[in-house]
């Protein structure tokens, strides 16, 4: 089963140089997703990545990974005061 902003790592097997990378893999992102993110940058995307250690049914051990939003404290939504409905 797929999920939307989801991937996975694998460990490298076949290094050619000290420079290679330690783990290779892809992740699939939702169009809708990458507009709403390009429509509120100013240039750089950060992105936060969350992932879980895993083992498939082969017996192949992997990182499977997860995007979210990544909104800096200061520049989260301010809380909006509640209005008294009696006054």
């Amino acid at each position: 089963m797929e999920y939307p902003n989801s991937g996975s790592l694998f460990p490298s097997t076949i290094r050619k140089s000290d420079k290679s990378p330690d783990f290779f893999g892809s992740i699939k992102l939702d169009p809708a997703y990458l507009k709403d993110l390009m429509s509120k940058s100013d240039g750089l995307v950060e992105v936060k990545l969350s992932g879980w250690k895993r083992e498939s049914k082969t017996g192949n051990r992997f990182v499977s990974i997860a995007v979210d939003t990544f909104v800096k404290k200061d520049a989260a939504p301010a809380k909006q005061e509640e209005k008294d409905p009696w006054a």
